[in-house]
């Protein structure tokens, strides 16, 4: 059956891809409570595309709660363990982790932060660090506009994901 989700949706599409990167995403929307969630018609193909990341972030606590909640509605082998802001979640024969990442800054703080000299020089060093690390970008504005805002043409609602 066509799910109509993209092959690339997924961390298994990108691991079997790109090598021994660890791929995380991280949704910058709020996650369905697992009542509303559940109507989705591919509830269990985005539930599936999720869990094959190593890591996947959500802004918020309850967010991620209400991830759990509908993976072990659909999945209910599935088993959480720890606690604090990163779990780890075993789901058939996946385990990953699940974490809650609030986004929000001080900017007037951030952006002191970032004229100190030794804050610039640390930026420089991980920034030359990393420079051969590949860095994604899956946009999932299409599943926020055709499954949750369950609209047809383009949206300003467009939404994105990171893995790195």
């Amino acid at each position: 059956m066509d799910s109509g989700l993209p092959s690339h949706a997924s961390g298994f599409f990108l691991e079997e891809h790109g090598g021994e990167t660890e791929y995380r995403f991280f949704l910058h929307i709020p996650f369905p409570t697992p009542g509303y969630f559940h109507e989705v018609a591919v509830a269990l193909e985005l539930i599936q595309a999720l869990i094959d990341y190593d890591l996947v972030g959500f802004q918020t606590i309850q967010d991620r709660r209400n991830f759990v909640g509908c993976l072990q509605r659909l999945m209910p082998d599935a088993r959480v363990e720890g606690r604090g802001a990163v779990v780890t979640v075993h789901a058939g024969n996946r385990k990953f982790r699940l974490g809650a990442f609030p986004i929000s800054i001080d900017y007037n703080q951030f952006s002191d932060l970032a004229k100190r000299p030794d804050v610039a020089r640390k930026a420089f060093e991980l920034k030359e660090a990393l420079r051969h690390r590949r860095l994604f970008s899956v946009w999932i504005g299409w599943i926020i506009r055709k499954v949750f805002l369950n609209e047809s043409g383009p949206s300003r609602h467009c939404c994105g994901g990171i893995l790195i």
